[in-house]
């Protein structure tokens, strides 16, 4: 057999830099897209912030404060961007509840009733969420009681959603392993490291017992890994 007709070995596919430019084109244009540019800058505002106060020893300086202050514009933006998103949700909520009547098999029922656990945490997060926004504005005041359970609540059921939301990936996995689907096993794999990175930022934000650092850090990872499933992964 010659050298030509031998098969040659494939070539890693080039970077596509006009195709990533117009992904985050069309992902600013989207609520979704503005939220996780919002989400980026708040726990990278954060991550510096806290690394700055550590390298300060401890000490609250002016460049942490001006940090802070940036990176908690951008939560309240995000907390402003994530208004009306119950009726999505309540969409979402009613075809998974449409599917777990119309199947038999136990192995779907448990993966839908996890995918409907994880809607319902959703809604109350948001719920309290849209609560701290409020507050934040004026109504309450934020050294108040009321606001600092309020805030403990919203990381809690979050921290609790990450757990819901583990094992429903778990099954996604599993599957796409069955049908040998490298590009989705992929995925799902970045989900889950996206999962426990949610899971570490909301339990350093409900119980604040890790170094904030880290808390925002995987923060700050766990974003990056969604900006790269939109704009790479796509």
């Amino acid at each position: 057999m010659s050298l030509s007709s031998q098969k040659k070995p494939e070539q890693a596919k080039p970077f596509d830099e006009g195709k990533v430019f117009k992904g985050v084109i069309n992902l600013m244009g989207t609520a979704a897209g503005r939220d996780n540019i919002s989400r980026l800058m708040a726990y990278s505002f954060g991550f510096f912030a806290h690394t700055l106060k550590k390298l300060s020893f401890g000490k609250e300086t002016e460049g942490y404060g001006k940090l802070r202050a940036f990176g908690g514009a951008f939560a309240n933006l995000r907390k402003l961007l994530r208004f009306f998103k119950h009726k999505a949700l309540f969409l979402r909520l009613m075809l998974w509840v449409d599917k777990l009547k119309k199947t038999s098999s136990s192995e779907e029922q448990v993966y839908i009733a996890l995918k409907i656990t994880s809607e319902i945490l959703n809604f109350f997060y948001f719920l309290t969420d849209h609560l701290i926004y409020i507050q934040r504005l004026g109504a309450f005041s934020a050294d108040s009681q009321w606001y600092q359970w309020n805030v403990f609540l919203s990381d809690f059921i979050w921290f609790i959603q990450t757990f819901v939301d583990g094992f429903a990936l778990s099954i996604d996995l599993k599957n796409s392993m069955k049908t040998k689907d490298s590009l989705n096993t992929f995925k799902l794999v970045l989900s889950h490291i996206q999962n426990v990175c949610d899971s570490v930022t909301a339990f350093g934000f409900s119980y604040e017992t890790i170094p904030m650092q880290t808390t925002y850090l995987a923060g700050v990872v766990s974003t990056l890994i969604t900006l790269y499933k939109k704009l790479i992964l796509v």
